[in-house]
């Protein structure tokens, strides 16, 4: 399995990456996930969206 994360710029990286490894891991049973970040700045409010609606599932 792959994703990109969208993470607000000065995120803790290997923080969220050992995070979402795990609970793909827990809810999933999938062992082996390739994730990359996708850093922004907020301008647009994608971000916070993301983050929300991540939150929310």
């Amino acid at each position: 399995m792959s994703a990109h994360l969208h993470m607000k710029a000065g995120s803790d990286w290997n923080r969220t990456l050992a995070e979402g490894r795990e609970m793909i891991a827990r809810r999933f049973g999938i062992g082996h996930v390739t994730l990359q970040p996708e850093f922004c700045s907020d301008a647009c409010g994608q971000c916070a969206r993301s983050c929300e609606t991540a939150v929310a599932d």
